[in-house]
């Protein structure tokens, strides 16, 4: 049994899906909702990733010139509190 959710669009994916669904019946070809689904949810997960991405740059960039400038006892602890922030901010936005 398909569970519910499985079946929704989140609202800031809905016109990348209406757009691909669109391509699909001007081009002709068989309209597969769950494929479209899935094609959105991958959109939208590569979306926030990207803003995950952004948002830690300054930090990675900031260790990154630290660690350029002396040896960082640190840098293990550093890197993880960005790896973790980094997921934070992406299980957040695509729970």
């Amino acid at each position: 049994m398909e569970n519910s959710e499985d079946k929704n669009v989140p609202m800031d994916g809905l016109s990348y899906y209406m757009e691909q669904n669109w391509d699909a019946i001007r081009s002709n070809k068989e309209l597969n909702l769950p494929d479209q689904r899935k094609l959105v949810a991958e959109f939208r997960c590569n979306e926030v990733k990207d803003c995950a991405i952004e948002e830690l740059t300054p930090l990675v960039q900031q260790l990154e010139k630290d660690s350029n400038v002396e040896y960082m006892e640190d840098f293990k602890t550093r890197a993880e509190v960005i790896i973790s922030k980094a997921k934070e901010s992406y299980a957040a936005e695509t729970h």
